[in-house]
């Protein structure tokens, strides 16, 4: 039987839904009445100013978190942002303007009593890590510590090229399963399958949605979708949650419009598995 743990790190290329999906599921289980907090941990473009409106106060950064003289569970929970849409969700990260020279160098040991502080803060802890987390140690410790990784590429190019170019962080070194992948903003025409393939495989496929890219557009990520192409996205988050929780979801399920593959087979060198579609890149 599989274990469940109380901590995902959300890692990959950009683009490729990592903080919509985040958000997504961290709304899917809160649906639960559980407790979750997201930790935006990207310091380059820091994610809580776009998906909160601008009359929310972030009154802590997790940069201040992560170089204060000291660090304690009341001070984590004193600078998490709550949801006004949800009371069961709350966010830590970056303030507007910052980047990684806004702070004194973060040191290893605090990520490290920062992650495990974090459990037994909330029921469950999505960290939405930056793509480019080889210069973040905050993002490398997460991979390392969180229970389960969800891996986001794409099923273009670009997202291979960026698995590719750090495969060697992002692979399943013998963890018994800890690491998942997933291709984010499929888009109808594009060929997963052959992606997928690069990526040894996935077990999530999300589709792109209007309606989603709206949500993100105008600060609402944190509401329902409500359009009729927006159920295949839906039964993923819902399918994710229960792989990396163990919660249930109790409703008749439409069957998905995408199709999905585990065991896709790895290739042995960088083909373009697009040779001969034009426009798409």
């Amino acid at each position: 039987m599989m274990e469940y743990g109380n901590m995902l790190a959300v890692v990959g290329s950009p683009s490729s839904g990592k903080t919509t999906i985040s958000i997504k599921l961290a709304v899917e289980i809160a649906k639960k009445k559980k407790n979750v907090i997201v930790v935006c941990a990207d310091p380059f473009a820091p994610p809580v100013p776009f998906l909160l409106t601008a009359d929310t106060e972030q009154n802590t950064s997790l940069g201040a978190l992560l170089t204060a003289p000291t660090l304690t569970q009341n001070k984590i929970l004193e600078a998490c942002v709550l949801v006004p849409s949800s009371e069961h969700i709350s966010l830590l990260g970056y303030c507007l303007g910052e980047n990684p020279m806004s702070y004194p160098k973060v040191t290893r040991e605090r990520v490290i009593d920062f992650l495990v502080s974090l459990r037994h803060l909330a029921d469950y802890v999505i960290l939405d890590c930056t793509a480019v987390f080889e210069a973040d140690i905050f993002s490398i410790l997460a991979m390392e510590l969180a229970d389960r990784v969800l891996r986001m590429g794409t099923s273009n190019l670009r997202g291979i090229s960026y698995y590719r170019s750090h495969a060697g962080m992002l692979e399943d070194r013998k963890d018994g399963g800890k690491y998942i992948s997933a291709i984010g903003n499929f888009k109808t025409g594009q060929e997963w399958e052959a992606a997928a393939g690069h990526y040894g495989g996935v077990s999530f496929v999300f589709p792109y949605v209007l309606e989603l890219e709206a949500q993100y557009d105008e600060l609402h990520l944190f509401e329902g979708l409500t359009s009729k192409e927006s159920s295949a996205f839906q039964m993923e988050i819902r399918k994710l949650m229960t792989e990396i929780s163990g919660l249930q979801v109790h409703i008749q399920e439409q069957k998905p419009e995408v199709k999905r593959t585990v065991t896709a087979r790895k290739k042995s060198s960088f083909q373009n598995p697009f040779a001969g579609r034009k426009g798409e890149f």
